[in-house]
């Protein structure tokens, strides 16, 4: 399949064209739809198919859609491009030039979806710009998931008036009934096992497994010594904090270093930041990038070697394509900003050559990765829904060939949230419901999980 060819819509499955078709047919001012279906089982090209076909057929023409995160918001782009409809990705400057988009010939606006991250939406001012127009339809994706992203979509009804609403969430979520939106609800989760079923030529199982590894003593102690800063800490900066070590080493020198410049008092008073950053000098190897390095390394070469790696922070994903470059292994590096043709090659070439991709759990949404072999779980995130998340981007139904996923744990235990976030994964895996673990009164390993 060349670039081109890739970059053209997918074809949909009986269950989903269903969908499209009920929706389209039923979408009308008040009209309200709950998509519920699992990961990796099409949700979101399907809902992109169904909003883009309302606009060609000019029954909307303006559409507002609410995405995690600045990166999955370019990657609904993505999504909407393959579907060859025009869609922005806001900020603070395009919110404010919303009359700007371009008129079509008979001087009506040009049908386009306008897709904003969370984080802007949170914003007064945000709010107030997106209050000003009018919206034919707004899509909340992943609307089953924390308590606080519920609220921020009532708040964005409250304050943007919603004619017609599409929401987007899984099963995996465990929406409450009354927090379900009101108006149709579709779960296609048997017909999409049912369908996929008779249609794999291959076992498609994904393997989950643990890559064991030990910090060195160094690296313990460096752990001990972020515990102790960490109990000095407000509770958000203790979690990014303790995320970061959690994450990598490039990521904890980031936070430590911002912390050095402006030390709070009681923190400085307990300890020398100025030391532990001269300590993390001094630890040697990263362990647990040599353990990754390892698992990347041991992967086939050619097509069946195609690897990704999840790492959720930016200063992560930086370290890692450092030392992946180091060590010689072909990275194919997919840049959000990109042009749907320039995603639709990178993955084509990935695809066909193998090679790593290493992207964030909000910044795959919506690409296409169901021919990886292998996916390493660098650091893990914050929640069982963010983890599902990420299995729909390789655990897709319509995989043809059988994978491994493996996540790092340190025998050591030199830090608690490691293992906590393990546990979560764990519960998950197993079918428990494994929620949003509680890291506010969690520093270091003398302190219970």
């Amino acid at each position: 399949m060349s670039p081109a060819e890739s970059v053209r819509a997918p074809t949909l499955a009986p269950f989903q064209q269903r969908f499209v078709d009920d929706f389209v047919a039923a979408f009308q001012p008040g009209y309200a739809c709950y998509l519920q279906a699992p990961p990796g089982s099409g949700k979101s090209h399907a809902a992109a198919a169904a909003v883009a076909r309302l606009l060609r057929e000019r029954r909307a023409t303006h559409v507002l859609q609410v995405v995690r995160g600045h990166a999955l918001a370019e990657q609904w782009g993505y999504v909407y491009g393959r579907q060859g409809q025009r869609a922005h990705v806001a900020d603070m400057r395009t919110l404010r030039l919303l009359g700007e988009v371009p008129p079509a010939e008979e001087g009506e606006p040009e049908p386009a979806v306008l897709v904003v991250s969370e984080s802007l939406a949170r914003r007064a001012d945000a709010l107030d710009l997106l209050a000003r127009r009018h919206w034919d339809l707004v899509v909340f994706d992943d609307c089953g998931g924390s308590t606080a992203l519920r609220a921020l979509h009532a708040r964005i009804e409250a304050s943007v008036p919603v004619p017609a609403r599409l929401s987007l969430g899984h099963p995996a979520q465990a929406v409450e009934r009354e927090d379900t939106p009101p108006g149709m609800v579709v779960d296609w989760s048997r017909a999409a096992r049912d369908y996929f079923a008779t249609m794999r030529p291959a076992p498609t199982a994904v393997t989950d497994e643990v890559r064991a590894y030990s910090r060195t003593p160094a690296e313990r102690t460096v752990c001990d010594w972020v515990a102790r800063f960490a109990r000095h800490l407000p509770s958000v900066e203790r979690a990014e904090l303790l995320k970061a070590a959690a994450s990598s080493m490039g990521a904890l020198d980031v936070v430590l270093s911002r912390h050095a410049m402006e030390p709070p008092a009681a923190a400085a008073a307990s300890l020398d930041l100025e030391g532990l950053l001269a300590v993390m000098d001094r630890a040697g190897p990263d362990s647990r990038l040599a353990a990754a390095l390892e698992v990347l390394a041991s992967r086939p070469s050619g097509p069946g070697g195609a690897a990704l790696v999840f790492a959720d922070l930016p200063a992560t994903r930086r370290y890692l394509l450092t030392a992946l470059a180091d060590a010689g292994i072909d990275v194919t590096a997919v840049q959000p900003d990109a042009s749907t043709e320039e995603v639709a090659a990178d993955l084509e070439r990935h695809r066909r050559e193998g090679g790593v991709i290493v992207l964030g759990t909000h910044g795959s949404g919506g690409l296409p990765l169901g021919h990886v072999t292998t996916v390493l779980h660098y650091d893990l995130p914050m929640s069982a829904a963010e983890f599902a998340q990420r299995e729909g981007r390789y655990r897709r139904f319509s995989r043809s060939q059988p994978g491994r996923s493996i996540c790092l744990r340190d025998t050591s235990q030199a830090l608690t949230l490691e293992q906590v976030q393990l546990q979560m994964v764990a519960d998950h895996l197993s079918g428990r419901d494994a929620g949003r673990p509680d890291v506010s009164g969690l520093s270091g390993p003398d302190e219970g999980a």
